[in-house]
């Protein structure tokens, strides 16, 4: 579904879901979900996310969660 990779205090995630789990607003949780847990293992400092500037959907996805767009 996703990983997060810690580096220095930072976290680096990424998400990807299966194609029959799409549309259905599962990403925005997922992503939620997944930080509490990966906090409880090892806290950071900050979270990036790197997502391609034409994937509108994943963008949507992690704005709900709570990020923003920082730069292309």
């Amino acid at each position: 579904v996703g990983q997060v990779v810690f580096n220095d205090g930072d976290a680096v995630m990424g998400i990807n879901l299966n194609p029959a789990c799409r549309g259905q607003g599962l990403a925005a949780p997922l992503i939620e979900l997944f930080l509490g847990h990966a906090w409880r293992q090892s806290p950071f400092h900050r979270v990036l996310a790197r997502i391609r500037s034409e994937n509108t959907p994943s963008r949507r996805a992690f704005a709900r969660a709570g990020f923003h767009w920082v730069e292309e």
